[in-house]
């Protein structure tokens, strides 16, 4: 109740700070905090675990599992397959993944980061992106009470696009047709939480399916541990695609730092 009352104190000093709201100024702050988090996140190799699966009422039915080495390669980060459902990769597979990375190593080389940004290429495994650095420019923000996440302070916006949606050019520009809640760490302005709904069908996504990301601090960085999507299942149960991401350490470093609970 305390913290609820506080919360709601502090709301006024908060829209002060930025529009009539409070959200144009926090998604500034995101933004800039997403920018230079860049720099101490590109430190850190780590593996990626995808599961999907379908809930229904007699229970969950798995469909596939794999695992990716993840590096820094030209200014993003690059997914390697390493295993499938807790397997190495056959020697072919594992061949064909050295070859792909070989082509994306040369195309990264040859196209500015920026560039790549807005269009895809064949050579990578593309993920939807969850563009932060963008939120300013394509969403509005009304900041709606305050919380804490993993013993850090935090403020809680609501986040909806500033027009109408248009469908996204490429999987990186996913975020332009998301809407829902981000909690924002208080003192650097980056997500600890995001839960999002897709509101309108795009490529294999349907209308109203959901994701939540969650993000946690390493050393100075904030990576991500956790994004789970979910939508509805052809002929009932929810569709849902697990990704966790675990075994954080720096480049040149020997002490390794893992996590195995979502904070």
């Amino acid at each position: 109740m305390v913290r609820l009352v506080t919360a709601m104190l502090l709301l006024p000093a908060l829209a002060a700070a930025g529009d009539e709201a409070g959200g144009g100024f926090w998604l500034k702050r995101l933004a800039e905090a997403a920018r230079i988090n860049r720099g101490p996140a590109r430190r850190f190799v780590f593996q990626e675990e995808i599961a999907r699966f379908k809930e229904e009422p007699p229970g969950r039915k798995h469909y596939a599992r794999r695992t990716y080495e993840v590096s820094f390669l030209e200014g993003e980060n690059y997914y390697k397959l390493i295993a499938e459902n807790g397997a190495p990769l056959a020697i072919g597979d594992a061949l064909e993944e050295q070859d792909r990375f070989l082509r994306a190593e040369q195309y990264r080389k040859r196209t500015p980061l920026e560039v790549r940004r807005k269009k895809a290429a064949r050579e990578e495994r593309n993920r939807l992106k969850f563009d932060l650095e963008t939120l300013a420019r394509t969403h509005k923000a009304t900041v709606v009470g305050q919380d804490a996440i993993g013993g850090r302070d935090v403020v809680i916006v609501d986040v909806v696009p500033a027009g109408k949606p248009r469908k996204p050019g490429n999987r990186n520009q996913w975020a332009r047709i998301l809407a829902g809640r981000i909690w924002l760490d208080t003192a650097s302005g980056f997500p600890a939480r995001a839960e999002m709904r897709q509101l309108i069908a795009w490529g294999m996504q349907a209308k109203g399916s959901t994701a939540v990301f969650e993000w946690i601090h390493i050393d100075g960085a904030w990576l991500i541990s956790s994004i789970r999507s979910s939508e509805p299942g052809f002929g009932g149960g929810v569709l849902v695609t697990e990704q966790r991401y675990s075994s954080y350490s720096r480049f040149q470093a020997d002490i390794k730092l893992t996590f195995q609970a979502i904070p």
